[in-house]
């Protein structure tokens, strides 16, 4: 793997999983890399599917109401942070957008093929910019680190 390896652990059931998911004071996040799709190493899977796999089981299991849940992909996770101009939809804040199916939102990468798009992803705008148009990289390389100030 020239020495990339990643290590892959099963340490909670999915009910648990679901249990926490609810709470209204828990965030989504992920420690999944950025990659393209294009790598030829099969990193974990959130790195491909985190928030439409959360999206998924929101939706399969009724957990929560689809606004509940994508402010805690959104506007939680950027309060926690201290991002004032982020995470949600307001005249001057940046305008990092999805537009997503909610029926069709799905993750598609597995542990022995990671590598995949999610479907029902639509659009996706970074600051403004389109980098996904009709479910199709734009090939726009807009966005950067955050830095708290």
């Amino acid at each position: 793997e020239d020495n990339f390896v990643n290590e892959i652990d099963f340490g909670m059931c999915e009910e648990d999983i679901e249990y926490i998911m609810q709470k209204p004071y828990v965030m989504t996040g992920s420690d999944g890399e950025a990659y393209s799709l294009d790598i030829e190493a099969q990193p974990h899977p959130r790195s491909f599917g985190t928030f439409p796999r959360f999206l998924r089981l929101v939706r399969e299991h009724e957990l929560m109401p689809l606004e509940d849940a994508v402010y805690k992909i959104t506007g939680l996770p950027a309060q926690i942070l201290g991002l004032t101009d982020r995470g949600i939809l307001r005249e001057g804040a940046v305008a990092d957008i999805t537009v997503f199916d909610p029926e069709a939102i799905r993750d598609c990468s597995e542990f022995t093929d990671s590598v995949k798009k999610p479907e029902g992803i639509r659009y996706v705008l970074v600051g403004g910019n389109v980098v996904l148009q009709n479910g199709i990289s734009t090939g726009s390389r807009t966005g950067g680190v955050l830095k708290k100030r």
